[in-house]
C-alpha cells in the first residue's frame, strides 16, 4: 500500500533527503536544500505551506488568495486512499473536499496545504512568515529532522 500511496499522492517529498537513501528505500526523491531544514514539498520539489487562519479540513483561502496561494490538490482516487488511512510513513497526510468546488485539498496534521506562486525554484521558502489573507503563512517543517 505504501508504494501505491507514494506513487499517487502528488509525490510528496521531503527536501534534504540524500538521494541514495531515498532511492534505496524506493521513495520519491527531491534534490536541493531548504533554508529552513527538512520541509514538505510537492512532486516538483515546490514548498508546501499552511495558513494560520485555517481550521482542520477548512480552508479560508478563496478568490484572490488562491491566485497567489494555489491549493495543493489530489485526484479523487488518491483522496479516497488517504481518507482510508495513509501508511505510518505519512501519518499526518490526508485530504478533504473543498466546499468551493476546488477539488480534494491535501492536509498535513489536518491543516490545508498550499503552494506559493512566487516561489520560483524547488526549495524556495519565500512565502514563509508572510501575513496576508487573514493569517500567517508557514512552511511545513518536519519535526525531528
Amino acid at each position: 500500500m505504501l508504494s501505491r500511496v507514494l506513487g499517487s499522492v502528488l509525490g510528496l517529498l521531503v527536501l534534504a533527503v540524500p538521494t541514495s537513501l531515498a532511492t534505496a528505500q524506493g521513495a520519491p526523491v527531491a534534490s536541493g536544500n531548504s533554508a529552513l531544514g527538512t520541509i514538505l514539498v510537492d512532486q516538483h520539489g515546490m514548498t508546501l505551506y499552511t495558513l494560520s487562519s485555517d481550521q482542520p479540513s477548512v480552508s479560508t483561502c478563496a478568490g484572490g488568495c488562491l491566485g497567489l496561494w494555489p491549493a495543493a490538490t489530489v485526484d479523487d482516487a488518491t483522496a479516497d486512499t488517504l481518507r482510508q488511512g495513509a501508511p505510518a510513513d505519512w501519518l499526518d497526510l490526508s485530504s478533504f473536499l473543498r466546499d468551493d468546488g476546488g477539488g480534494n485539498q491535501l492536509t498535513w496534521g489536518g491543516m490545508p496545504l498550499y503552494r506559493f506562486s512566487r516561489d520560483a525554484a524547488p526549495g524556495d521558502v519565500t512565502g514563509n512568515g508572510i501575513n496576508a489573507f487573514g493569517g500567517t503563512w508557514a512552511v511545513v517543517q518536519l519535526a525531528g529532522q
